[in-house]
């Protein structure tokens, strides 16, 4: 299982950048040709509410996206995009409950019904458990982030060595950050209040899952982390009013997209 750490406040203030998800190179060979680490590229996924098209890949028995959703909600409050930055990675960052497509919460305890999410139809948000299965298909979770990880655009470790992938499954996390809110509290630095910014580009891939903390807190979710200093995947607890990464997951009975 993913280890679950909770995640209370965000350090490095760095820069980040373009939105647009589109007119991606496909990080191999054809649909259906395997690639070096083992994922296949899947078909494109068409999302038919903006036009915009996404690669996709196959790991085990799961189809992911293999870009970050850019669907752009038309909202600074819930969805941020920094365009004008010049982020590590395209697409948007979502709050969880723009992630869960539901900022009517007056009780951010409320519970879900629907997995979708903001993903196209077809598609949803992954849950914690889904997260789990694409990293015990690549290893286990000490492992499966150096597969994950593009080869580039991540920070080195401290000793000089490379912080991005290796044998990489066409997943091509690339490390755009998130958006955080002022005064998150302690963490792993400490306390260390900070403006609401983009923080970490170079060091850190985040991504929501759909699973919320109503049994511990009502503020927070579980986000799948990666990072330059190591090759594994984390789940961590992350305040909803964060801004993370979407990579959408095709649903079971989805048989096209």
């Amino acid at each position: 299982m993913l280890r679950a750490v909770s995640l209370l406040v965000f350090f490095f203030l760095v820069s980040c950048g373009d939105p647009s998800g589109s007119g991606s190179v496909r990080p191999g060979g054809a649909e259906g040709e395997p690639l070096p680490g083992g994922g296949v590229p899947g078909p494109d996924l068409l999302d038919r509410r903006d036009g915009r098209t996404y690669r996709t890949v196959v790991v085990g028995s799961q189809v992911w996206m293999a870009e970050n959703l850019g669907l752009d909600t038309f909202d600074g409050r819930w969805s941020h995009s920094c365009d004008a930055r010049g982020c590590a990675a395209p697409g948007r960052f979502y709050t969880w409950p723009m992630a869960m497509a539901d900022t009517s919460l007056g009780n951010w305890c409320d519970v879900f019904a629907s997995p979708r999410g903001i993903c196209p139809a077809g598609w949803h948000l992954p849950d914690s458990s889904e997260w789990n299965t694409l990293a015990r298909a690549l290893g286990g979770v000490d492992r499966a982030g150096s597969r994950l990880k593009s080869s580039s655009g991540w920070m080195p470790r401290p000793d000089g060595t490379s912080g991005g992938g290796r044998e990489g499954v066409g997943f091509d996390a690339r490390p755009a950050g998130y958006w955080a809110t002022g005064d998150q509290g302690y963490g792993w630095y400490g306390r260390t209040p900070v403006d609401s910014a983009f923080l970490e580009a170079g060091y850190r891939a985040a991504f929501w899952s759909g699973t919320n903390r109503t049994h511990f807190s009502c503020t927070s979710a579980w986000g799948a982390f990666l990072s330059n200093q190591d090759d594994g995947i984390r789940l961590l607890s992350v305040p909803r009013a964060t801004a993370l990464s979407i990579r959408c997951l095709r649903d079971a009975d989805t048989t096209g997209s």
